[in-house]
């Protein structure tokens, strides 16, 4: 899955959560959650949260208020390694623990993921696949993981924030000029730091005025995004689909 098929769409994704700091400082706290999550609920907004199985287990209240939200929970892995760098057990483990923690935390099973960078190749993805998880990542990137110290958010990374606002202005202007009716977007995004945080803030009103926005699996009309059967999500379609494809039968409701 890497786009959303119909025109005008956003699949809202955040990556590398739950985002939390140690030490908790005043100054930390205020950029970690609950922020991102209080403001989505504001805006009545649900999204994909890729979830780090290993932030799970430093922050399990923060995936459960993700979960309780009605967001769409999925699998970033355990520790965000180079997929396929690994071995095909390390892979495994990596799957592993990730869903385990998941379990244990949220009672549920992701049937999706995202590999960390983008990084997957057919062994990858055939493993995940065989472990229960379609492979999700994206055609738009907003680099805001790549933010530096810039005054308005400090990150860590090498652009400027001005830089990453000039590319989402880019797309909402195309939007906007009637050049972007092709196809739909999943759009790269991060819980992970004042910077990522920022930009998604002040950007979301926009997107949602000129995007219908919404999960990726909900714009891919997946409504059981879970091995659990009795989560049922909004779709944006009339038919819900299985991770592969294939009509489930489900009734859903519509987003």
């Amino acid at each position: 899955i890497s786009i959303c098929p119909v025109a005008g769409t956003w699949g809202l994704t955040y990556d590398d959560g739950p985002m939390y700091y140690w030490p908790v400082t005043k100054e930390n706290s205020k950029w970690a959650e609950p922020n991102l999550y209080d403001y989505l609920l504001k805006h009545n907004q649900k999204a994909n949260l890729f979830y780090i199985g290993s932030k799970i287990m430093g922050a399990p209240a923060a995936a459960q208020r993700g979960l309780n939200d009605g967001h769409t929970i999925c699998s970033h892995t355990w520790s965000h390694p180079s997929m396929t760098t690994l071995t095909n057990a390390e892979v495994v483990a990596e799957f592993y623990y990730s869903l385990r923690m998941i379990k244990q935390v949220l009672g549920i099973t992701p049937k999706c993921w995202r590999p960390p960078y983008g990084d997957v190749d057919d062994r990858v993805r055939a493993i995940a696949w065989q472990m229960g998880m379609r492979t999700v990542i994206w055609d738009r990137d907003t680099n805001d993981w790549n933010i530096n110290g810039d005054q308005v958010a400090p990150g860590p990374g090498a652009i400027t924030y001005a830089t990453a606002n000039k590319t989402v202005n880019g797309w909402i202007k195309s939007r906007e000029q009637g050049k972007d009716n092709s196809r739909g977007h999943i759009v790269l995004e991060h819980e992970l730091s004042n910077a990522t945080i920022t930009l998604s803030e002040f950007w979301l009103p926009t997107i949602q005025k000129n995007y219908k926005t919404m999960p990726a699996t909900a714009c891919n009309n997946i409504a059981q995004p879970y091995w659990e059967k009795k989560f049922i999500y909004p779709i944006q379609g009339s038919v819900a689909v299985d991770t592969d494809g294939v009509p489930t039968g489900v009734k859903a409701p519509k987003t």
